[in-house]
C-alpha cells in the first residue's frame, strides 16, 4: 500500500523528490459493453493510483524541500476513443488531477511541480495485446508497417519522463507533454 511505501521511502533515503505514477491497465469496450466491473478496475488502477501516490506523496515531499511529479496520461485524455470508453476517461482524469496539483503546489509554495505525459501507441505487452480486438486490430503488410510507425519505443517516452523529473524542467508545472509523434495532428485523430 502507499502508506507503507511512502514510509519505507523515508526510512532507506531520508526524503523524496521524485514520484512517477505509470501503473495503468488499458481494456477495450464501447460504451454499450463495458461494464461495471471493468469500468471501475481501470478507474481504481489508472485513475485512484495516482490519486493516492500523490495523496501519499506530498507530505514527504514537502518535507524534502520540493520535487516533481510526473503522470502517465494518454491522448486519450484529449479526445474520444469509442473503443477505450473507461480508459479514456481514466485519462481525462489524471490529466484533470495533474492540473489540479499543479495548481496546488504552485500556490501552497511548496518547490513541488506536477506535469502529465501523453503518449499515443507505445510498443509495450500492454498496447500489443489488445491491438487485435480493434476493429481496424488485424492489418496486414503496408497497413500494419504504416501503424507500426506511429509507436513509440518506452525508452523515448522514459526520456520524456527523465526530463520532467529532472531540475532541467524546473520552470515546467502543470504542461501536458504529448508524445505522439504529431499523431493527433493528423487523421484520424486531428
Amino acid at each position: 500500500d502507499w502508506k507503507s511505501l511512502i514510509a519505507l521511502v523515508e526510512e532507506q533515503h531520508g526524503r523524496l523528490d521524485i514520484l512517477v505514477n505509470n501503473a495503468g491497465i488499458l481494456q477495450v469496450g464501447e460504451i454499450d459493453k463495458e461494464t461495471l466491473e471493468g469500468w471501475r478496475r481501470v478507474q481504481s488502477i489508472n485513475t485512484e493510483g495516482v490519486f493516492l501516490g500523490i495523496q501519499n506523496a506530498l507530505p514527504l515531499m514537502e518535507k524534502s524541500g520540493g520535487g516533481s511529479i510526473v503522470n502517465m496520461a494518454s491522448v486519450a485524455a484529449h479526445f474520444g476513443m469509442p473503443y477505450f470508453v473507461a480508459y479514456s476517461a481514466s485519462k481525462a482524469a489524471v490529466r484533470a488531477i495533474t492540473q489540479t496539483i499543479a495548481v496546488h503546489c504552485h500556490q501552497a509554495g511548496n518547490n513541488i511541480r506536477c506535469n502529465s505525459v501523453h503518449p499515443d501507441g507505445i510498443a509495450t505487452d500492454m498496447v500489443m495485446e489488445v491491438a487485435p480486438m480493434l476493429p481496424q486490430g488485424n492489418l496486414d503488410g503496408d497497413k500494419a508497417l504504416q501503424a507500426a510507425s506511429y509507436m513509440s519505443m518506452p525508452g523515448d517516452i522514459a526520456k520524456v519522463v527523465l526530463f520532467l523529473a529532472s531540475d532541467d524542467s524546473s520552470s515546467i508545472n502543470g504542461a501536458e507533454i504529448k508524445t505522439d509523434k504529431s499523431a493527433t495532428l493528423t487523421p484520424p485523430y486531428g
